[in-house]
């Protein structure tokens, strides 16, 4: 799907310097598709665009991430958590994410990115292209997304938030002994 609306967003910019990298843990061996990914970029003339950095520890994901213009990651299934969402936008990288799962909660929660179509390259692309072309707006949803992880998605929200659902359940009695703990 990235392959693919980074084809279409290449036919808009042209010979504009980009490019796209991926990172993560790919099975040992052949894999179909890593190699997949490559055959389509390199058959759209763009296999010199493609780097594949492989998998990597904390601070190579950190570096990673923190390298990145923008981030999308448009999974074709119902993602439950979104986790790297959040990672990349606690790094202040904004992201242009498919409208499911997870991603809308996540973005529309910290506005920090762009939500497009599902399963649709060309509105991936589309997303892709507004960012490029609009430096300002690009830099302006990177710094709501480093904001908007902080403020909604921290440790310490997460077990405020916690406590409330426990205290919902217990008729109001965790808080109270949370209190006088």
């Amino acid at each position: 799907m990235l392959a693919d609306a980074y084809t279409l967003f290449k036919r808009r910019v042209g010979n504009a310097p980009t490019r796209l990298r991926a990172a993560g843990y790919v099975a040992p061996g052949p894999s179909p598709y890593l190699d997949g990914v490559r055959r389509s970029l390199s058959a759209a003339g763009l296999a010199g665009d493609f780097r594949y950095e492989g998998e990597v520890d904390r601070a190579g994901k950190l570096a990673f991430l923190r390298s990145l213009d923008v981030l999308s990651v448009p999974a074709t299934y119902d993602e439950p958590k979104g986790i790297f969402l959040l990672e990349a936008m606690a790094s202040g990288v904004p992201v242009v994410q498919p409208r499911r799962g997870a991603f809308i909660e996540v973005v529309e929660k910290t506005g920090g990115g762009l939500l497009v179509g599902v399963d649709d390259s060309q509105g991936l692309a589309d997303g892709l292209y507004e960012l490029w072309r609009d430096r300002a707006r690009l830099m302006a949803l990177g710094e709501r997304a480093y904001a908007g992880v902080r403020q909604h998605y921290t440790v310490a929200r997460s077990a405020d938030r916690l406590l409330e659902v426990f205290d919902a359940v217990a008729g109001g009695r965790v808080r109270a002994s949370a209190s006088v703990a």
